[in-house]
């Protein structure tokens, strides 16, 4: 129940127009600009949702064959009585929203969904209950997309963030010693 909250308001933050894109990287600690849609308060309703702020994202990367994308940052200031019912205490929560396609023809392992996020000096680490399942397995040609979710211990502005760094892993098994099977995501993404 819990998780079907949380992903609801994720879902609301999301669900609101993107104006533009930003520039395509796929270099570790790439920096990328996005362009921001904001969100009228009375549009929030009920939802418990205080302000919101969406970014369109371009960043990509391309790991053997593994395609991971980035492509909106939702940001959303809550009311406290909001999170209480979701059983958080936080001010606000950060979705960021993957896409995962194995061109490959080996199967991986990629861990978006228990990805770290450094934002505004505080450090948090995803919500699984409030994130969709999009990590762990994924086989050769499979594609996967989903929201992780960040629940924002303190959060003054929704405007005031300006770049978030995230980090999380991707493997592979093989008996070659020698191969680089895996991977570390260090990422920082600018939004403008």
């Amino acid at each position: 129940m819990k998780k079907r909250i949380i992903s609801m308001g994720v879902l609301l933050v999301f669900s609101f127009g993107v104006t533009a894109c930003g520039n395509d990287s796929s270099e570790k600690d790439t920096k990328n600009t996005a362009s921001a849609s904001d969100t009228k308060k009375e549009d929030a309703k009920n939802d418990g949702v205080v302000a919101r702020q969406k970014y369109s994202l371009n960043w990509s990367d391309d790991w053997k064959g593994l395609k991971t994308g980035i492509t909106d940052v939702s940001i959303a200031k809550m009311e406290k009585s909001a999170m209480d019912e979701l059983g958080e205490s936080g001010e606000g929560v950060i979705g960021v929203k993957f896409i995962l396609n194995n061109t490959a023809k080996i199967d991986f392992n990629t861990y978006p969904d228990q990805a770290t996020l450094l934002v505004d000096n505080q450090q948090v680490d995803a919500s699984m209950m409030g994130s969709d399942s999009i990590g762990g397995e994924i086989l050769a040609g499979a594609k996967k997309e989903g929201v992780v979710a960040f629940v924002i211990p303190k959060l003054k502005d929704v405007k005031s963030i300006k770049k978030l760094r995230l980090k999380w892993s991707a493997n592979y098994e093989t008996s070659n010693y020698e191969d680089d099977s895996t991977k570390d995501y260090d990422i920082t993404l600018d939004l403008k």
